[in-house]
């Protein structure tokens, strides 16, 4: 069950992100909100996947949300990998 978690939570920052880009940022909210909570179980990483990079986008996005803005500039969620460079 632990691992349907960790895909649930980078399903819904995928989706959340994909509400930012359709201008739903009640829906963006609610995914993204729900993915970082899923997903911060897994800090620092799991299966690979580095997870600070992205939760970190992630509470960027959510902070300027409810700051009644919508984050589509300069925010470029990235998954990381173990031994990627850089």
């Amino acid at each position: 069950m632990r691992g349907w978690t960790f895909f649930q939570g980078l399903i819904q920052l995928a989706i959340g992100y994909y509400h930012l880009t359709t201008g739903n940022p009640t829906g963006a909210q609610h995914l993204l909100e729900r993915g970082v909570e899923k997903l911060n179980a897994f800090l620092p990483g799991t299966r690979g996947v580095l997870l600070s990079g992205i939760l970190a986008t992630s509470d960027a996005a959510l902070r300027a949300i409810q700051d009644g803005k919508m984050p589509l500039n300069g925010v470029r969620p990235k998954i990381e990998r173990e031994g990627d460079a850089g």
